[in-house]
């Protein structure tokens, strides 16, 4: 794991500030000692961290107070070293003799009350507050207790170790080898050192179709990047040129299927059904998914209450426009004109990606009701759309992939216009006009100008959900 270190036989946790909050602190990285010498312990310290660490690659964070209580929250691993010592103690009290029994629970209890007291002198110091004495003394051994051992539990055989078997299980040659440790590598970004049979089948899929967005490997810059940067970088919407292929993605569904039906399933028992039976990848076709008129919906009520005119809008524009993440951001930078011969406002666009994104996309009366002539001058990177679109769905509790397994991102709000168009019975000619599509008409498309104002309004006035 690249955020795990060995200095003077001892592991340690180090993890470079991000780039873009080097305004806000003069820390370069964060450093602290795991104490241990322990390889497979570490892993497990860091692992719980891996979301918050991804976050904070792109996390807006403005105020240098907040950033730094971040940073006292990655760099706190005091309660799960506790946890891990509390598990210690009550393995080891399960197999002392009735007459030890006592003295275990009250060492149990005295590691519980100081965990405890520490998560509570902690979460004061965020202004939480918190009532542990019922916990305490729930905890607290009753003579009952400690004169009835308690029932052994079955071990939790989590991500790492059960990878470790897994390897040990199979025979690759190097080559085989060092690709599956990428993948194995993306699934501990992705998953946390998870318990590997609460794995289900909604997780694989989700993982999948993260899976699709990875940056490709061997490509600059993405070949300087360890996995763990490279799936940082995948929370922007890359181009499907700069993503991993289909082929990639069947060879990450191949290694899964042997590892959660062959080994855990057939091999340890950890399933009585693999997870993985079922799930298919397609070679080819659209890759990104739909969203719901209920989920639309859900998405727009969610707009209507950010204070962050940008926030708000970016997801506006794109539920009602069917426009790319980037030209969203123009339409934000330059706001609004009026055309007088039909007496409604349009983007324009004077530049784009090929010449049909060069076009005017008339306003949909929604956007007029909620005041989108008012906007102008809002500067947006792509990648703050990107990345609030995740966020967005995070907040929503919104699946990342659809009913189909295709992933779901900024972009989809592109196909969802373009599919409710479709179904509405517009004419595809003046779908293409309005997102920016090639026609492709041959011989005849040099004799096909662009079309007026008036023709696009039907397919902009059809979009509701």
């Amino acid at each position: 794991m690249q955020y795990i270190q060995l200095r003077n036989n001892t592991f340690h946790f180090r993890l470079k500030v991000p780039q873009h909050l080097h305004s806000l602190t003069c820390r370069k990285e964060l450093t602290c000692s795991l104490k241990t010498n322990s390889y497979s312990v570490a892993c497990s310290m860091v692992a719980p961290k891996l979301s918050l660490i991804t976050s904070l690659g792109h996390m807006a964070v403005s105020d240098e107070a907040e950033l730094e209580s971040l940073f006292d929250e990655i760099t706190n691993f005091t309660g799960i070293r506790a946890c891990r010592t509390l598990r210690a103690r009550r393995m080891r009290s399960q197999v002392q003799n009735d007459n030890q029994n006592s003295q275990a629970d009250t060492e149990l209890y005295s590691a519980l009350e100081a965990l405890l007291s520490t998560r509570l002198d902690a979460d004061s110091a965020n202004g939480i507050r918190i009532n542990l004495s019922n916990l305490l003394s729930a905890a607290k051994p009753t003579e009952s207790q400690q004169t009835e051992p308690e029932p052994a539990q079955e071990p939790t055989l989590v991500l790492t170790e059960a990878w470790r078997r897994y390897v040990n299980f199979k025979d690759w040659t190097d080559k085989d080898a060092k690709n599956n440790h990428n993948y194995y590598l993306f699934l501990l970004a992705h998953w946390g050192n998870v318990d590997v049979s609460t794995i289900k089948k909604k997780d694989l899929r989700e993982a999948l179709s993260r899976f699709s967005r990875m940056p490709k490997g061997n490509r600059k810059p993405y070949n300087k990047m360890t996995v763990g940067e490279r799936y940082v970088a995948s929370e922007a919407d890359l181009p499907d040129s700069e993503q991993v292929s289909p082929t990639t993605i069947k060879h990450l569904l191949k290694l899964l299927q042997s590892f959660f039906s062959s080994f855990l399933t057939n091999e340890l028992d950890v399933f009585d059904k693999s997870p993985t039976d079922g799930i298919r990848v397609e070679a080819s076709g659209n890759r990104y998914g739909v969203y719901t008129d209920d989920e639309v919906a859900v998405i727009k009520e969610f707009a209507l209450k950010q204070t962050d005119c940008w926030k708000k809008w970016t997801l506006l524009l794109g539920i009602y426009t069917g426009a790319r993440a980037g030209e969203v951001t123009k339409f934000l930078r330059d706001g609004v004109k009026f055309d007088k011969e039909t007496g409604r406002h349009y983007f324009e666009l004077k530049e784009g990606k090929t010449v049909n994104a060069i076009r005017k996309v008339p306003v949909h009366k929604e956007l007029e009701r909620l005041g989108v002539g008012e906007i102008s001058g809002i500067i947006v990177k792509n990648k703050a759309t990107s990345h609030w679109m995740t966020k967005t769905l995070e907040a929503l509790g919104l699946p990342t992939v659809d009913i189909e397994g295709n992933k779901r991102l900024y972009h989809s709000f592109r196909h969802t216009f373009i599919t409710k168009a479709v179904s509405k019975g517009c004419q595809m000619e003046q779908v293409q006009e309005v997102v920016g599509h090639s026609k492709r008409a041959g011989i005849t498309s040099r004799y096909i100008h662009k079309l007026r104002l008036e023709d696009l309004l039907p397919v902009i006035d059809c979009i509701e959900y």
